[in-house]
């Protein structure tokens, strides 16, 4: 019988105490949902609009793991049982919780988002496919500056303003569904320059002083850090830009102690896929991100 410990039952500290080792068995395949989780160790205040859930066999060893914080999509684990993913879904619809979609190795994602689109009566659809990619030092093909070029650690906050557009301009490229509002990039490229520049930031890539290319990074787990967004504008691509800087960026993310970085590519783009690959990068694990658009809310008190 599978037994499911949500914030119902298990505070945030015993959630994640609980299911550390679980995800550390594959921290690669785990580390976005690990960075999440040292994002709400890092900032309290934050869980009061997650849901967590550890999904339990009847022995109380873990079968899978699943988050969500804020207002995002519900991120699922590896699973070591398939119907464990109906039977989450399930649960969570009989708790009232309201999901905006899901992200997950692919078999997973598709066995959620299916089960909730028939309890929810709602429309399910597949947003992107991404591979998961990871790069050590000993994997890294460190490639020569560039005579007239600069790549440099952003920490000027009057850069802020065309770092904003970038960003924005890079979601509605990669994921249109899913764009923010200026005020939300404004948020995230404030938080990463005013915080600690190991656990986030910017590289940049100026040519002749202009800025030609961007690498963000955020989210360490415990021996790794993921970075994103990788962003070069239409107009300066095919240069070599974005292969010289995700190769510095990982340079420099390695020398503060890292010994895994992490990226998700979207499948989709050949182009950005060989990029990393030629950088070192190897791939880790598919996965796939839905969305889900419903008529009307089952939710009761709960953030979407």
């Amino acid at each position: 019988m599978t037994r499911f410990q949500g914030p119902e039952e298990l505070s945030y500290h015993d959630f994640t105490r609980r299911v550390n080792d679980y995800l550390m068995k594959s921290e690669s395949a785990h580390n976005l949902l690990l960075g999440l989780i040292a994002q709400l160790d890092r900032n309290p205040s934050l869980t009061e609009n997650a849901y967590w859930m550890s999904i339990e066999d009847d022995t109380g060893a873990i079968c899978g793991v699943a988050l969500r914080t804020g207002g995002h999509q519900l991120v699922l684990s590896d699973f070591r049982d398939e119907q464990a993913v109906y039977e989450l879904a399930c649960e969570l619809y009989q708790r009232h919780i309201d999901l905006p979609g899901v992200l997950g190795p692919v078999t997973l994602a598709k066995r959620f988002s299916d089960t909730w689109a028939e309890l929810r009566a709602c429309q399910s659809k597949r947003l992107i496919r991404e591979q998961i990619y990871e790069l050590t030092a000993a994997s890294l093909h460190a490639i020569p500056p560039v005579l007239g070029e600069e790549m440099v650690q952003l920490t000027d906050q009057d850069d802020a303003d065309w770092l904003v557009s970038w960003i924005v301009e890079f979601e509605r490229e990669a994921m249109p569904e899913m764009v923010s509002t200026p005020e939300h990039a404004r948020s995230v490229v404030q938080n990463r320059l005013q915080g600690s520049y190991r656990e986030g930031g910017f590289f940049i890539l100026r040519d002749g002083g202009v800025p030609r290319s961007v690498v963000g990074y955020a989210h360490p787990t415990p021996h790794g850090i993921r970075i994103a967004p990788v962003y070069t504008p239409p107009n300066w691509r095919n240069h070599g830009y974005a292969r010289r800087l995700v190769a510095f960026s990982c340079q420099a993310l390695l020398a503060l102690g890292y010994t895994d970085i992490y990226l998700f590519a979207d499948q989709a783009n050949p182009a950005a896929n060989r990029v990393y690959q030629q950088t070192g990068f190897q791939a880790v694990r598919e996965v796939d991100q839905y969305q889900f658009t419903c008529g009307h809310s089952n939710a009761s008190g709960e953030e979407g």
